[in-house]
């Protein structure tokens, strides 16, 4: 099996089931908080979201399995998202890196990977400009579109918000303009991934 086949196993993996049941488990979560559930039904409950933990579990076991042994940078994991992405909008991307700090490249592709998806699924755009650049000592990574703006988070749906978290987390900030379509600037000082 290709790299590349691997690679897709495994984001549809995750893109997939493992948010079905991750959702599942939000939900769950939320129902077991009723007071109204009687004791029996919250055990019964409880014990469904051990199955359901079990099961994501073992699907991010597949993942990892999967994704073993396989070390993409960050443009190339970019790369390797817009090629699974059919019939959807023309996208645009474009890398100018100086760095090395592969740290970094899981959690700014997963958060990459979040903000394409938003891009291509809600915002109805023709078309998707990605650019990921360093200077100054920061990381940069702009995706913008042409489509209908508005991103928000939304109940029962965490994407964006973790990606603030994300990004906050390494020390960056994110800044979002609507006006016209969406533009979405990320920047990460490079110095803090030391």
């Amino acid at each position: 099996m290709s790299v590349s086949e691997r690679l897709e196993i495994a984001r549809s993996l995750h893109d997939g089931i493992a948010q079905e049941l991750l959702g599942l488990t939000y939900r769950l979560q939320n129902i077991l908080g009723h007071e109204e559930i009687t004791p029996a039904l919250k055990a019964e409950m409880r014990q469904m979201q051990s199955r359901i933990d079990a099961a994501i579990a073992s699907i991010r076991n597949e993942i990892f399995a999967l994704r073993e042994g396989i070390e993409l940078s960050l443009a190339e994991r970019i790369e390797s998202l817009i090629a699974t992405i059919e019939g959807g909008p023309e996208i645009i991307f474009s890398a100018n890196l100086d760095y090395n700090y592969p740290e970094l490249d899981e959690v700014l592709s997963n958060v990459a990977q979040e903000l394409i998806r938003n891009a291509v699924v809600h915002a109805g755009a023709s078309r998707i400009d990605i650019a990921l650049t360093t200077s100054d000592n920061y990381l940069h990574l702009s995706i913008s579109d042409d489509g209908n703006g508005g991103i928000h988070d939304r109940d029962g749906h965490f994407g964006l918000a973790l990606c603030h978290e994300q990004i906050e987390t390494l020390g960056g900030a994110i800044d979002i303009d609507t006006s016209s379509g969406t533009s979405i600037w990320i920047r990460i000082p490079l110095a803090s991934s030391l």
